[in-house]
């Protein structure tokens, strides 16, 4: 168990200083049009395409950083020993992982508009909202992991993983304000560097360390 994890933390570290970087040179992507970007007085209808355009942005954004973990993954951290199941799983985990990420950004936005997800709390709120928000991508990591495997523990991963997505949803919620600046609420990729970093290392390492642990405690 001790090289999949160390993988993972190379992993954990590839990833934050990676995304982070594209994160803050290209999102939010460029998606709406010359004249709506430019307007002063913006419309409803231009309005309606800034919203669209954010949706789609924070969706790309997930989709990629989903994909990369989930294929990072497999490819990397199962137990697998043929290059083949490697493989596999690689695909597996970078094609659903692309989805799950892309799911991950429309829950988010989704729950933002839903007038009946008030929790007046805000350490519940968050908690509760990243928890669902990485429950896609945790699942799909679960399921890249065990494909790369071969070894039919899917239920196993996909259990640890999910964990890992709540864990670290608590973390999070937990550190943002406390020894981070604080994130408005509506804030789906989070906009401060500290926060962005945080919440990408984070969910690597908890989603990936679930599943991990759970697939070589199966395998002992």
């Amino acid at each position: 168990m001790i090289r999949p994890l160390a993988f993972l933390v190379a992993i954990t570290a590839a990833c934050t200083f990676a995304l982070h970087g594209a994160f803050s040179t290209y999102h939010p992507f460029v998606l709406a049009s010359p004249e709506t970007r430019k307007s002063v007085e913006v419309t409803t209808a231009q309005n309606l395409e800034l919203r669209a355009a954010e949706l789609a942005s924070d969706m790309i954004a997930y989709a990629v950083f989903s994909a990369l973990l989930c294929g990072a993954l497999a490819a990397c951290c199962s137990a697998a020993r043929s290059a083949k199941g490697q493989i596999v799983g690689l695909v597996v985990g970078l094609l659903g992982g692309a989805v799950a990420g892309a799911a991950t950004g429309w829950i988010g936005h989704s729950l933002e508009l839903n007038p009946t997800f008030a929790i007046s709390d805000p350490m519940i709120y968050a908690i509760v909202r990243w928890s669902l928000m990485l429950l896609p991508i945790g699942i799909m990591a679960g399921i890249a992991l065990s494909a790369s495997d071969s070894t039919g523990k899917i239920a196993n991963t996909v259990a640890g993983a999910v964990i890992g997505a709540i864990l670290a949803s608590m973390i999070y919620s937990i550190a943002v304000g406390t020894f981070t600046t604080i994130e408005a609420r509506s804030a789906i990729l989070p906009f401060h560097d500290a926060n962005r970093m945080m919440l990408i290392g984070l969910s690597v390492f908890c989603i990936g360390a679930g599943a991990i642990i759970q697939l070589h405690r199966k395998l002992k």
